[in-house]
């Protein structure tokens, strides 16, 4: 997929310009902003698209500002965010990202909570659980992008993939 930004040396960011045709809140926020959410949410083309959503956000938040910073995701940067989100949307992987933050607070409770063996076992087994899952799902997002292809062979343009990504988010959370 054709990301959405491109970064020249200084690290300044510019998105494609159809993108920001797409999705107008964008342009409300700073480029300090804008890192953040390329960093933090962009689970396709992110340096830090391996990690768990939370360690995502805490470690862009850091790499954007140099520190811990309090309220990054003001209203418009939540606006943003969601709009930015909505054109990269893809439900499977969304849903590795939802099974990761599970499997991430199941491990951290193990390491920190004093369980009994029957819990612990049971924690064990989610945790196995989740690490499938989210395999499975990885797989199947690696094929799909190595299939996708219209009738005649042809794929579709990245427009057109942000265009049905932005629609599939909307119906997704009720707002088509």
């Amino acid at each position: 997929m054709v990301a959405i930004f491109r970064m020249d040396k200084e690290g300044k960011l510019f998105l494609h310009k159809d993108a920001i045709k797409l999705i107008p809140e964008i342009d409300a926020v700073n480029q300090k902003e804008l890192k953040y959410i390329i960093l933090a949410y962009d689970y396709i083309h992110s340096p830090f698209r391996m990690k768990p959503p939370e360690e995502r956000k805490m470690i862009a938040g850091r790499q954007v500002w140099g520190v811990d910073k309090k309220n990054i995701e003001t209203p418009k940067v939540k606006d943003a965010i969601e709009a930015y989100v909505s054109l990269i949307y893809d439900p499977k992987r969304a849903s590795i990202d939802v099974f990761k933050n599970k499997k991430e607070k199941i491990e951290r409770d193990l390491r920190t909570l004093d369980l009994d063996f029957k819990t612990t076992n049971e924690y064990v087994k989610m945790i196995d659980l989740f690490s499938d899952r989210i395999e499975k799902l990885e797989e199947d997002v690696v094929r799909e992008e190595e299939t996708i292809k219209l009738k005649g062979d042809t794929s579709l343009s990245f427009l057109e993939k942000w265009q049905r990504n932005r629609k599939k988010f909307l119906e997704q959370n009720n707002q088509y």
